[in-house]
């Protein structure tokens, strides 16, 4: 449920300030309903350099304790160049709980940005981040890890890397009994993918993976 919270009330709050841009007056909404109450507030002005800052921010709360908030930001000058944040944050009701930050800058054709988030509960923990890069002549590239645990014992370590048109993705994954895969997957655009993998036992002795 507030996966889904976290990701509406942060999209609230950046419509509250594409609202707010055009008015350069902040506006705050309110809604209540069966299963709790969100509330959005957002701003907007021009800035010293010609163009517009605006803010926003989300707040949610449950009928059931649960709790989710989301704060945007955004400021360019006009001309091609800005820069852009946004945070987010839960609490569920059961104890999971979690956040994420992203951030981006653009000027001239070029774009950066840059991201993690991390979320934990009864059954383990996960942690992801990444980074991407766009050239001002389209050329796009950007990796992406991510780590994962159960409170089982098993684990989970995958990295992404691409850029001009290739692909590569590695993975080492361990599950409740010991067994475990590493493996490589690269793909290039009008060339294919080739795939590397081992799977072992616990002791350590290679073993058939599992389709």
């Amino acid at each position: 449920m507030f996966s889904n919270f976290t990701k509406c009330f942060t999209a609230g709050a950046l419509a509250i300030v594409s609202v707010a841009a055009m008015n350069a007056a902040a506006q705050t909404k309110t809604r209540s309903g069966s299963r709790g109450t969100a509330s959005a507030t957002g701003a907007a002005a021009p800035n010293k350099q010609g163009g517009v800052t605006a803010v926003g921010s989300a707040t949610a709360t449950g009928t059931n304790g649960a709790t989710a908030s989301g704060h945007a930001y955004a400021s360019g000058n006009g001309q091609g160049t800005g820069k852009s944040s946004t945070t987010t944050s839960f609490k569920g009701a059961n104890g999971a709980s979690g956040s994420s930050q992203g951030s981006a800058k653009w000027s001239n054709g070029t774009v950066n940005r840059q991201g993690s988030a991390q979320a934990s509960g009864t059954k383990g923990s996960v942690q992801s981040s990444g980074s991407s890069q766009v050239s001002s002549s389209g050329k796009f590239s950007g990796q992406r890890s991510t780590t994962a645990k159960g409170t089982n014992g098993s684990s989970y370590q995958g990295n992404t890397s691409y850029q001009n048109g290739s692909a590569t993705h590695s993975t080492e994954a361990t599950n409740k009994s010991g067994d475990s895969y590493q493996g490589s997957t690269t793909a290039t655009k009008g060339q294919g993918a080739t795939h590397t993998g081992t799977c072992k036992n616990a002791s350590g002795s290679v073993i058939p993976c599992k389709q």
